[in-house]
């Protein structure tokens, strides 16, 4: 008998060890982590003019999630065609998801595209956005028809450039024929017929 009791105890303390392991676990699981970025809003005024979110895609690389991107066009028909053209007001809005630190400097593929059509004081302070970006950062690049492009970080303007060569290089990071992910690039044209480049 005494054997049996003994036996039922440690039964019972390793059961009591196991809920608790599970609600410890139930804890984390649901407990707050970092705070997640904001999502992207469903419209955005670019020169009086509402644009609506035609697409929206996550980047991940080795399952982590790197940022969020979304296109805002005048409507929701996201054709390569109508995106490229000049007269046509787009944005992108960008928000930082990873929860590391960025790499100090722009990717090569983004640099090639974004820092050539700035000049080198634009061009540097772009870069030192980049570089101190952290987790729940927000970038909106916006562009009424034939510019000009202005970036803003969180809501407050960084710099504001002439003419559209900036979106365009936004346009070809995401969207262009070497885009940074295929899968970016899908999500963000939606189901919507391609038609052609147009530069």
């Amino acid at each position: 008998m005494p054997i049996i009791q003994l036996t039922s105890r440690k039964a019972a303390s390793g059961n009591a060890v196991l809920r608790y392991a599970g609600l410890l676990l139930a804890a984390l699981l649901i407990s707050p982590g970092a705070p997640a970025a904001l999502a992207a809003p469903q419209k955005i005024e670019v020169a009086g003019q509402d644009l609506v979110k035609a697409g929206e895609a996550k980047r991940e690389k080795m399952l982590i999630d790197l940022y969020r991107v979304a296109l805002y066009l005048p409507g929701r028909d996201a054709s390569m065609r109508r995106i490229t053209r000049k007269s046509t007001p787009k944005a992108f809005h960008i928000e930082v998801l990873y929860d590391g630190k960025v790499p100090g400097d722009i990717p090569k593929n983004w640099a090639e595209e974004l820092i050539p059509p700035l000049p080198e004081a634009k061009a540097k302070e772009l870069r030192r956005v980049y570089g101190n970006l952290r987790q729940g950062d927000a970038l909106l690049f916006t562009c009424p028809p034939g510019g000009p492009t202005t970036a803003a970080l969180n809501g407050k303007t960084v710099f504001s450039d002439p003419g559209t060569g900036l979106i365009d290089g936004v346009v070809d990071v995401f969207l262009g024929p070497k885009p940074v992910s295929e899968d970016v690039r899908a999500s963000l044209l939606g189901k919507a017929e391609e038609s052609g480049w147009l530069f």
